[in-house]
């Protein structure tokens, strides 16, 4: 009863590569191949913490990943050894091009435990959403956020 309320804890990586849709990425470009060995490396609470990180919730549903939906979905950004984003809404991880398997797994690991804090400047219109990650209070991403209300 309890798996067919909350959904499965167990994430296996070979589960998550097969049912994962790449949007501007090849499963042979080297940032994948270094994501998903940054993913294996995890343990069963950073995996989780992944998990929730890209979909909200720190459990797949009943019958594993292919139940997603929508799918999980892997988009590349255009940045360069940035933190990744992601929109729960979407089950998408935003992910940017990195230059070494090293960079890549401390900005992973880094938005997966850390999050982000979000300021916004109310100066402007629309308002500017600034996500500062606590760990690198250095790096920012500013986004424009229009509300409807």
């Amino acid at each position: 009863m309890y798996r067919l309320c909350c959904g499965t804890p167990y994430i296996a990586i070979d589960e998550l590569k097969g049912n994962v849709v790449l949007d501007g990425f090849v499963q042979t470009d080297q940032t994948i191949q270094w994501f998903w060995a940054c993913v294996s490396a995890f343990n069963d609470d950073e995996r989780a913490r992944l998990l929730q990180f890209i979909t909200g919730s720190a459990q797949l549903p009943l019958g594993g990943c292919a139940n997603l939906n929508p799918p999980l979905r892997i988009t590349r950004d255009n940045g360069v050894d940035r933190l990744p984003s992601a929109h729960t809404c979407f089950n998408q991880l935003v992910l940017p091009y990195f230059s070494s398997q090293t960079l890549l797994d401390r900005f992973v690991f880094t938005a997966v435990t850390e999050g982000y804090v979000l300021r916004q400047n109310k100066t402007t219109t629309p308002p500017v959403f600034i996500q500062v990650s606590r760990a690198f209070p250095t790096l920012t991403t500013v986004g424009v956020c229009t509300l409807f209300l």
